[in-house]
């Protein structure tokens, strides 16, 4: 919900700050996955956990969107998450 209607709640003023204490609230979970996650070794170290977290989050919020207008969309989803783990994995 939070993430099909994001831009309709920012343009709604008395929404926009719930909207915005919950994507910062989920971005903050993230970043403290993503801090956990290279604690064990999991994540890339040398990400910084804040951006990290904000592009994932933004990766997910526009998800519809690329399904409904790119070409061959589920090719193109499968290409974005293997993009996001490849930022994300440990380097070689």
């Amino acid at each position: 919900m939070l993430f099909s209607d994001a831009f309709a709640l920012i343009g709604e003023p008395e929404l926009t700050e719930a909207a915005r204490r919950a994507a910062r609230t989920i971005a903050g979970h993230l970043a403290d996955l993503i801090r956990r996650g290279q604690a064990e070794g999991d994540i890339r170290a040398g990400l910084d956990p804040e951006p990290a977290a904000w592009l994932l989050l933004s990766v997910l919020s526009t998800r519809a969107f690329r399904a409904a207008v790119a070409p061959d969309s589920d090719r193109v989803e499968d290409g974005v998450t293997a993009l996001a783990l490849r930022l994300l994995s440990p380097e070689d």
